[in-house]
């Protein structure tokens, strides 16, 4: 069997490698494609005054004016329209009171590579978007975590099925 080429969609790019011989590709898996909105600001805005299940975002941070808040964003590597989102977030969270110097940005990159501040500011939409003042990302691998997470267990409530 000879080897194969392969070529990815790796954010705005493509990676291409090689398979080793005897190696099988069984098939090619794609998203289902659905149309996009015709007004993403538009709709952001809506699914913010109107969440399925909760508070809004701006009545949860209203009745916490002095808190610390996380916005964790993805790194350029998929699709989702960041830039787009986000400074509608931090204008709710604004707009009930959360000062920007209690926001706290940071890059989930997962196994990837680090992402520089240039690269953070691009993908929160900079320069015509206010960012937040601090960001943090780790290095990829639990070894390069700061230990006061490493030592914590994940936490994470989920609701009983009311189905069942």
């Amino acid at each position: 069997m000879s080897e194969q080429n392969i070529s990815v969609p790796w954010g705005r790019d493509e990676v291409a490698f090689t398979l080793p011989r005897g190696w099988h590709v069984a098939g090619v898996l794609s998203p289902h494609a659905i149309p996009p909105v015709s007004d993403m600001a538009a709709e952001v805005r809506r699914s913010l005054a109107a969440p399925v299940g909760s508070q809004t975002l701006r009545d949860i941070a209203r009745a916490r004016p002095r808190a610390r808040v996380a916005l964790v964003i993805d790194d350029g590597s998929r699709p989702t329209p960041v830039a787009g989102i986000l400074p509608l977030v931090l204008a709710e969270l604004e707009d009930a009171g959360i000062a920007r110097e209690s926001i706290t940005l940071i890059p989930a990159t997962g196994l990837h590579r680090a992402m520089s501040r240039d690269e953070v500011a691009q993908r929160a939409g900079a320069p015509d978007v206010p960012r937040p003042r601090r960001s943090a990302d780790f290095p990829a691998g639990r070894d390069h975590v700061p230990g006061f997470l490493a030592e914590r267990p994940l936490r994470y409530k989920c609701r009983e099925s009311d189905t069942g």
